[in-house]
């Protein structure tokens, strides 16, 4: 009997070609998440800053007592500190918007930038409360006195009370994102990610 092995038996030799470094699971929902995000929120900070620079620009308001457009007329270092801020918002909001393009698209750069907003977001949010602090609360409580003269004294201490919870929960809300977002794009898993992903491209 022949020993020949028959020609359509399998062989041990692999003919596979090499494998394509491709994502194994494709971008992360986390990162879609903050992309869309990045989006939604730098775009409405964008027109924001766009509408109240023109605010600032031209002096007019609705019709409201504004203590901080008031505090801008008449405080130099508020003044300057408010135009910084906004051209320095308006800056890294156009980040923001491109750096959620960028992560739609899984770009390292985009991840870098991303962070980098991050930073200045922390940054300036404990500036602004500080400047707030110092300019502009003592501004409202003078505006508010004026305005609530005949107001029982209980009612002008809850609305003191007030404003500076909202102060609070507004640093509290402007630090959320930002550090969400330092948190989540220094994980080492996201890094391989974003790095197999600019592999590939």
């Amino acid at each position: 009997m022949s020993s020949n092995p028959s020609p359509y038996a399998p062989t041990n030799q692999s003919h596979a070609l090499p494998p394509f470094p491709q994502l194994e699971e494709g971008r992360p929902v986390g990162v879609t998440v903050f992309a869309i995000l990045s989006l939604v929120f730098g775009g409405l900070g964008l027109l924001s800053l766009l509408f109240s620079a023109g605010m600032y620009a031209t002096g007019v308001t609705l019709g409201q007592p504004n203590a901080a457009l008031d505090l801008f007329q008449t405080n130099m270092v508020y003044k300057v500190f408010t135009i910084v801020a906004m051209v320095l918002g308006i800056f890294f909001s156009i980040v923001q918007v491109v750096a959620g393009i960028g992560l739609l698209k899984m770009s390292e750069l985009a991840r870098k930038w991303t962070l980098i907003y991050a930073v200045y977001s922390i940054i300036a949010a404990v500036i602004a409360s500080l400047m707030n602090l110092l300019y502009l609360f003592p501004a409202m409580k003078e505006q508010m006195a004026t305005q609530v003269a005949n107001t029982p004294a209980g009612a002008r201490e809850f609305m003191e009370l007030s404003m500076y919870a909202g102060m609070v929960g507004g640093m509290i809300f402007a630090l959320a994102l930002p550090t969400a977002i330092l948190w989540y794009f220094n994980r080492a898993t996201i890094k391989a990610k974003f790095a197999a992903a600019n592999a590939v491209s």
